[in-house]
């Protein structure tokens, strides 16, 4: 178990020497007053790191869509990034742990479906024809294309672009990792996505993380042309 710890912390170190230095960055709890900046990054970055209203306009609802059941639920076990230079939130983790997560954040994303669907059908969205084939996707596809999970704690996370190369994801991790260990749980996955599957896969499972599943998904056509997979990754832990 200890050297397991090792390893991981090792790979951090490693990585964190090949990449530009974090400075000025602390990890801190999630708190009410941040939720503003975790929706804007959720936005900014809901397009494989670039903003979504390329593919979706409207950003306060998909936003809402993604961290909202997280913020509500379960805000003790959300972390934030944040440059103490100027107060800025540069990234967040928004985990699970609650056994009945899954049961009430679906009553979360039906609320928000239902007003997806309300702003369709009054043509809130005509002037954006691929929000409405984004809207139809969900719909026709969406679960067809949901790879499969394997239960327990999970998370979602991103960061501001200018920090996506320096290493902060995995001291989130770690972070995140800490808290589950202090609750007694072993393993955690998320769901990601890979358009250059094979180096992706390797990417991951360099940090510890197994493919639980992958479907190829049609989310990101047109724009995006290659092949795109929508991955369960899961990493278990020493407690």
């Amino acid at each position: 178990m200890e050297h397991e710890r090792n390893h991981r912390e090792s790979l951090i170190k490693s990585r964190l020497r090949i990449i530009k230095p974090l400075t000025n960055v602390i990890i801190r709890p999630y708190k009410a007053k941040d939720e503003e900046a975790v929706k804007e990054i959720c936005a900014d970055t809901g397009f494989l790191g670039r903003p979504i209203e390329e593919i979706f306009i409207d950003r306060d609802l998909f936003s809402e869509l993604m961290v909202e059941p997280y913020l509500a639920i379960e805000p003790e076990t959300c972390i934030v990034s944040e440059n103490t230079e100027n107060s800025e939130i540069v990234g967040y983790l928004l985990g699970s742990t609650k056994k009945k997560f899954s049961m009430l954040k679906n009553l979360f994303l039906l609320r928000s479906g239902v007003k997806m669907l309300f702003n369709f059908l009054r043509k809130k969205y005509a002037n954006h024809p691929r929000t409405g084939a984004m809207i139809k996707y969900f719909i026709v596809n969406g679960l067809r294309e949901m790879p499969r999970t394997p239960g327990g704690a999970h998370l979602h996370i991103s960061l501001r672009r200018s920090y996506q190369d320096t290493g902060l994801v995995l001291l989130m991790l770690k972070e995140f990792e800490d808290m589950l260990r202090k609750k007694g749980i072993d393993s955690y996955y998320a769901g990601v996505f890979s358009i250059d599957r094979r180096r992706s896969e390797e990417l991951y499972r360099r940090v510890g993380f197994k493919i639980f599943d992958k479907l190829e998904t049609d989310l990101f056509k047109p724009e995006i042309e290659e092949e795109v997979y929508h991955m369960c990754i899961r990493r278990k832990i020493s407690l």
